[in-house]
């Protein structure tokens, strides 16, 4: 018999999430590390532009990486006579700039595929596809990832995530500033985080979102960015549905990139590890100069217009 009266705790949701049918586990590299013990993954090929995260799981694992570079519409470059047939293709969606056509194409090249949609949780899984997501790049909850196709989890003990949610309640009430540390130490926390089914709190927070709400935002927001920003961008971004963030790459880069924070713009910058690795110019290009602007629902155009005055000011700064 469970508990009866006392205090009130969070109320139970009557939404549904985005992403039903699915796995749900307690991290989008969690997703990944299932993955590599379901199927006995022992050889992986991941692109150099990559989130340290992933290479620290396949590590983990004693899965074998083989790394690959992407061309500059954010495409993998892979030549298929230097790869066995067991290895696993593992492509990250950038900024939900790889449509599921071209999906259906890497799956017939390759019989192994493996997708990264942390950057496009609004994109749905192509049937047959392992397919993840991270669900806190999106929305303001603690953890959370899902894996496609959905398959048997019994056995898997339930993560528990209260005490991941003090940044944001934090900033709720507050700035981000004041609680920035807390985020970052639950960052770190979810690095070592076990393999473990999603958090009850966690899927309820996920149930109560307006879904149609922020896809809407969103896509009007990415929208915008890229019509205003497009003339300058060295990255032919096409526009999509719900964006992540908004790719913009332009030289000196990393100075936008501090002007931005300095007018309490914060833009994170992916990822630094690639610059102390084996990558190509490219890829280290982008982890240098690549400026990811938000867009997401919190936002309106009123705020995408003053971002892109910020940027276009100091444009003009620059050239007098």
């Amino acid at each position: 018999m469970k508990e009866i009266g006392g205090y009130f705790g969070c109320e139970e949701s009557l939404g549904r999430e985005y992403h039903d049918n699915t796995v749900r586990l307690n991290s989008g590299r969690n997703c990944l590390r299932f993955l590599l013990r379901e199927k006995k993954i022992k050889e992986i090929a991941i692109p150099y532009y990559i989130c340290d995260a992933v290479i620290k799981v396949c590590e983990e694992e004693n899965c074998k990486i083989v790394f690959y570079h992407i061309d500059k519409k954010f495409q993998p470059i892979i030549n298929e006579g230097s790869l066995n047939q067991e290895i696993y293709i593992y492509i990250v969606n950038y900024f939900g700039q790889l449509s599921n056509a071209a999906i259906i194409r890497f799956k017939m090249l390759y019989r192994n595929l493996i997708v990264d949609n942390s950057q496009a949780f609004f994109q749905r899984p192509v049937e047959g596809v392992d397919t993840l997501y991270t669900c806190r790049k999106f929305f303001g909850v603690p953890d959370g990832g899902y894996l496609f196709p959905p398959r048997n989890v019994n056995g898997l003990e339930r993560d528990i995530s209260y005490n991941r949610c003090i940044h944001l309640l934090g900033r709720f009430e507050v700035s981000a500033s004041e609680f920035y540390d807390y985020y970052s130490n639950n960052e770190k926390r979810i690095n070592d985080l076990p393999l473990l089914e999603m958090s009850l709190l966690t899927r309820n927070m996920l149930k109560s979102i307006d879904y149609k709400h922020d896809i809407k935002v969103r896509t009007q927001n990415f929208s915008y960015l890229n019509k205003a920003l497009t003339e300058y961008n060295e990255l032919d971004i096409k526009n999509i549905k719900g964006g992540f963030m908004y790719p913009l790459l332009i030289k000196d880069g990393e100075k936008l990139r501090n002007h931005l924070i300095a007018n309490r713009i914060y833009i994170p910058a992916f990822w630094n590890n690639v610059l102390f690795g084996e990558a190509g110019n490219w890829e280290k290009q982008l982890a240098r100069s690549l400026v990811c602007v938000p867009c997401d629902q919190r936002y309106t155009i009123e705020e995408m217009k003053y971002i892109t005055d910020v940027i276009n000011e100091w444009r003009k700064e620059g050239t007098e």
